[in-house]
C-alpha cells in the first residue's frame, strides 16, 4: 500500500498515529553489525532512547524528557523518540556509502585521516552529556555503548516518491521534526525560544563542549608545529574544526 503523506497541518497526536500507522519493520539496534539495515535510501529514521537513559545521561546537568514526546513500548521497556533524519542519496555520495549519515552516527572513527566521520549531532549530542572534550577515543567508545545498549531505531520507507519528488521526503522528516520536536535535533534560535529549556540546555552544552575540544585540539596542534615546522598538523586541525562545526550545527561566526 502507498505510505500517506503527514499533512502540514496535523497535530501532535495525529502525528503520533500516523506514525504508528507507517513505521515499517521490527525495532533495529544501532551497532556496526546492523549497518547494512540503517543504510537504505528513500527513508526517514526514528532513534529512539530508553527512559532509563536520561538518568545516566545526566551528569553534567538533570536530562530529562522534554513532556510531550512520542513513544514506543518495546520489550517491556518505554523509549522516546529524540532524533528524526532522512535518507536520500547527496550530491557526490551516490556510490560512497562511506559517508552516509547513519554511517556517521554508529560507526565513527576518531581517525585523523577521516574526519567526515564527525558529522553526526547525534552523537555529539550524546558524548557532550558525558565528556568536556569529544576527540578522545573514550568517549567515542561510551558513546557506541550508549547507542547498542540503549538506543533502538525505526524506519518509515517512502520508496515509491520519485527522485524528482525528494523535496517532499525533506519535508516529511522537517515535519515530524517541528512537530514531535525530538530531542537532539539542531534547532536555530527562534525555535528554541518557543521549547522548553531542556532544548536550550542541551544545544549550549554542545557548543561549550564543542569550543572546549576545538581549543585542546588548537593546543596539541600548536605544539605539533613547533615541533615538527610543518603545515600537517595545523592542516589536520582545519579539517577537525570544520567537520565539529558541521556536527554541532554551528558556524565561525556565531561563535
Amino acid at each position: 500500500m502507498p505510505i500517506t503523506l503527514l499533512e502540514q497541518d496535523a497535530e501532535f497526536t495525529q502525528v503520533c498515529q500516523w506514525l504508528d500507522s507507517n513505521i515499517i519493520g521490527d525495532p533495529i539496534t544501532p551497532e556496526t553489525d546492523n549497518l547494512n539495515l540503517l543504510t537504505e535510501n528513500k527513508k526517514i529514521y526514528l532513534w529512539f532512547m530508553d527512559r532509563d537513559c536520561y538518568k545516566g545521561l545526566s551528569k553534567y546537568f538533570a536530562l530529562s524528557s522534554p513532556g510531550q514526546v512520542y513513544s514506543r513500548l518495546v520489550g517491556g521497556k518505554m523509549y522516546d523518540l529524540v532524533y528524526a533524519e532522512d535518507r536520500w542519496f547527496r550530491t557526490g555520495m551516490e556510490n560512497d556509502t562511506l559517508k552516509q549519515r547513519t554511517e556517521y552516527h554508529i560507526a565513527q572513527t576518531l581517525d585523523t585521516a577521516n574526519f567526515d566521520s564527525l558529522k553526526s549531532t547525534l552523537r555529539s549530542s550524546l558524548a557532550c552529556l558525558i565528556a568536556d572534550e569529544i576527540a578522545a577515543r573514550s568517549v567515542n567508545a561510551e558513546v557506541d555503548s550508549i547507542l547498542k545498549n540503549g538506543f533502538i531505531v525505526y524506519k518509515i520507507g517512502y520508496t515509491e516518491i520519485a527522485a524528482a519528488a525528494k523535496r517532499t521526503f525533506f519535508d516529511q522528516v522537517g515535519l515530524i521534526i517541528e512537530k514531535l520536536n525530538p530531542l537532539f535535533n539542531v534547532r536555530n534560535s527562534t525555535d528554541l525560544e518557543r521549547l522548553p529549556e531542556i532544548y536550550s540546555t542541551v544545544n549550549n552544552r554542545r557548543i561549550e563542549v564543542a569550543l572546549n575540544t576545538l581549543n585542546g585540539l588548537s593546543r596539541e596542534a600548536n605544539g605539533a608545529m613547533v615541533a615538527t615546522e610543518n603545515a600537517t598538523s595545523s592542516l589536520l586541525h582545519s579539517k577537525m574544526k570544520q567537520a565539529i562545526y558541521y556536527w554541532q550545527g554551528i558556524y565561525e561566526m556565531d561563535i
